[in-house]
């Protein structure tokens, strides 16, 4: 069992809120439908080992692909969305990353032509679509594989 499994089992209530921020209201058992259906989008489509950088605000755009790429052993590369073109162009170069996960403000200031971008839009039609909401995932992650890379300003 990862962390994010652990998490959704031991929750308090699937219907207990999760996340009650300005327009957005999500309930746990809500969140956890969402992060399985991503995941399984993930892995219908996205190969096991690639690195996946994630731009957006806190947000369930940004929480929900997270939980599932963490939850799928795919590597997941968080940065900051103010980041600059030099800084994130020389982060892509070191992570080999060729999808991203980015919200509007970033993708109206950064260069992303070259990769595979999943925005709002798709991630909220891939929440949604009974196909990835009801299989089950079909990748396994093991607990010595990398999960995460983080670059820091310091």
């Amino acid at each position: 069992m990862n962390a994010v499994d652990y998490f959704f089992e031991n929750n308090i209530s699937p219907v207990q809120p999760f996340l009650h921020k300005e327009a957005e209201l999500c309930s746990y058992g809500k969140l956890k439908d969402y992060v399985k259906a991503f995941r399984n989008y993930l892995d219908c489509n996205h190969h096991q080992n690639e690195k996946i950088i994630l731009m957006a605000p806190n947000s369930l755009f940004f929480i929900v692909p997270y939980l599932a790429l963490m939850q799928s052993g795919r590597v997941v590369v968080p940065l900051n969305p103010a980041i600059d073109e030099a800084t994130f162009n020389e982060i892509c170069v070191q992570t080999d990353a060729r999808t991203v996960i980015a919200a509007r403000n970033v993708r109206g200031r950064l260069n992303l032509e070259r990769f595979k971008v999943i925005d709002e839009e798709f991630f909220e039609s891939v929440c949604n679509q009974p196909s990835y909401k009801d299989m089950q995932p079909s990748s396994e992650n093991k607990p010595n594989e990398l999960a995460q890379i983080i670059f820091t300003s310091g």
